[in-house]
């Protein structure tokens, strides 16, 4: 496939050339536990293990597959979890070798046992994090929700009860219907229209930024808080980076698998500027000073920073208002 040649192109040969330049930096390989547990995820957790729990009970081909599935990527993505199981794994190779007198096994489990103190500080990779694991849960999930599904209508149908044998299929239509219509509902609220923060104006006040500001051009903007350490930008401004390749005091949210310092300063930064209060426009003043940013946005959301705040401070004067976008400059910048 086109797509595959080309990744491989672009990431897997260079990192094969490289491989240092596999490990990761920062919190990429953090478990964001906002993401595990958001919406349904706890009860379809529940259900896809009822049914692997039952899958194996009843002896099902396959059940103890979907443990072993997520298992292996835990691993993948936590290669270091390998120098905590290996020695649990090792002690009954050894025993086995020596009660069957099978060296190969004694061996083996030496070996592991050996293999466990580097493998805990084997690092995580980019290719695959924790977050990733758990957006993929719902694969194994789904599986293993529907495998309980089918196993359950097949128990009916074999039940001794007559009753039971004749409820299987209206009980299967109807609780299919049932989920597709409950699945249907739900999707009715799926956008979220707090993420929807920027307008056709902010559109518009963007591509005058791509126009008149020089390129190394800094942005204040507002945010909010998003998901645990994270924040987004709250107004149009956010899509200053992405379409004007214009630095924004808060970047996407992936700056969180940044180096730690460099996710740290952003951190404190966001917080700063989240603790602004009517009357402190001149701590907003000072830190534009410190981190070298030249202008702030106002998008047509309102924010915790408001252009009426300062627009009339000395210091900075407007240089954009048009269907609700203000954009403010220092003076050394206008």
């Amino acid at each position: 496939a086109p797509w595959l040649l080309r990744r491989g192109r672009g990431a897997i040969l260079p990192a094969v050339a490289r491989p240092a330049s596999l490990v990761l930096e920062g919190g990429y390989d953090a478990l964001n536990l906002a993401i595990l547990w958001v919406g349904y995820n706890q009860l379809l957790a529940a259900l896809a293990m009822l049914a692997v729990l039952w899958g194996m009970w009843r002896r099902v081909p396959g059940a103890a597959v979907l443990p072993g599935w997520v298992g292996l990527l835990l691993l993948l993505a936590n290669p270091r979890l390998l120098g905590y199981l290996l020695p649990a794994l090792s002690l009954p190779l050894i025993v086995a070798g020596l009660l069957g007198r099978r060296p190969l096994l004694i061996v083996a489990g030496a070996l592991a046992l050996a293999a466990a103190p580097w493998l805990l500080r084997a690092p995580s990779t980019w290719l695959l994090n924790n977050d990733a694991v758990v957006i993929s849960l719902f694969l194994p999930f789904s599986v293993a929700i529907g495998g309980g599904a089918a196993l359950l209508y097949a128990t009916l149908q074999a039940a001794p009860l007559a009753a039971l044998r004749r409820a299987a299929a209206p009980l299967a239509i109807t609780l299919t219907v049932a989920s597709a219509l409950w699945g249907a509902s739900n999707l009715r609220s799926v956008l979220n229209p707090t993420t929807v923060i920027a307008t056709a104006a902010d559109r518009a006040a963007v591509a005058w930024v791509a126009a008149n500001t020089p390129s190394e051009a800094r942005f204040l903007i507002n945010a909010s808080p998003w998901l645990g350490i994270a924040r987004r930008g709250s107004d149009g401004g956010w899509w200053l980076l992405p379409l004007a390749g214009r630095w924004t005091s808060t970047p996407p949210v992936l700056f969180t698998y940044g180096p730690p310092a460099y996710v740290q300063e952003t951190i404190a930064r966001g917080e700063a500027i989240a603790a602004y209060q009517p009357g402190q426009e001149q701590a907003i003043l000072d830190l534009m000073r410190r981190d070298g940013i030249d202008y702030l946005y106002f998008g047509v959301e309102p924010g915790t920073l408001r252009p009426e705040a300062f627009a009339a401070l000395p210091e900075l004067t407007t240089v954009y208002s048009h269907d609700g976008v203000t954009i403010l400059a220092r003076r050394s910048q206008s």
